[in-house]
């Protein structure tokens, strides 16, 4: 059981605590929240991953270490940390996804109240070895029956929008930490 872990929760909430050694990691909580205090050690030898979501919401605590970087020269880590319909609080912590090549760190949140607003509430982990980390604010579009022109335009126009406020989303989030903000459409 080091090889690959896959844990899918179909309600209530989920605290990952404890100290838990894999190669790759994956947590979906489809409608509860997510808590990660623990560590996960997905390190391995081309570089681990690990993905939570939250369907509810993630809140990464001070406590939390993920590490899931390259153990060679080669490679490195990934790590998603998704809120879903919820809040990302990433409130410490460290994320580390070393290796030669450098790994990636994806935050993903909701767009809500407009353009300029993105569902997190922090992003205050210590991250370590990443040529790439963004967070991917996305617009969610419900109820949709016909997939047009129309649609992908306004699409478009929010998507531009939101990146046109990336001042704004990454002054309240204190900077962000060096994060690239990227916009993200669900149909």
């Amino acid at each position: 059981f080091t090889a690959s872990r896959q844990f899918r929760i179909r309600s209530n909430d989920v605290v990952v605590d404890g100290t838990t050694k894999v190669d790759s990691f994956t947590l979906v909580a489809d409608t509860g929240k997510v808590t990660v205090r623990g560590a996960i050690d997905a390190r391995a030898a081309y570089g681990g991953g690990i993905t939570i979501i939250g369907g509810n919401g993630l809140t990464m605590e001070s406590s939390a270490d993920l590490k899931a970087g390259a153990t060679t020269d080669l490679g490195g880590g990934r790590v998603l940390l998704d809120a879903g319909e919820g809040r990302l609080d990433v409130q410490g912590g460290s994320i580390d996804v070393a290796g030669g090549e450098g790994g990636k760190l994806r935050f993903r949140a909701r767009q809500v109240a407009g353009p300029d607003y993105v569902a997190v509430d922090a992003l205050a982990a210590i991250i370590t070895g990443a040529r790439s980390k963004v967070l991917e604010g996305v617009k969610v579009y419900e109820n949709i029956t016909t997939v047009d022109a129309a649609l992908r335009d306004a699409a478009t126009v929010a998507a531009d929008a939101f990146i046109g406020n990336t001042a704004a989303v990454t002054a309240r989030l204190n900077g962000a930490g060096g994060v690239t903000l990227m916009s993200g459409i669900e149909i």
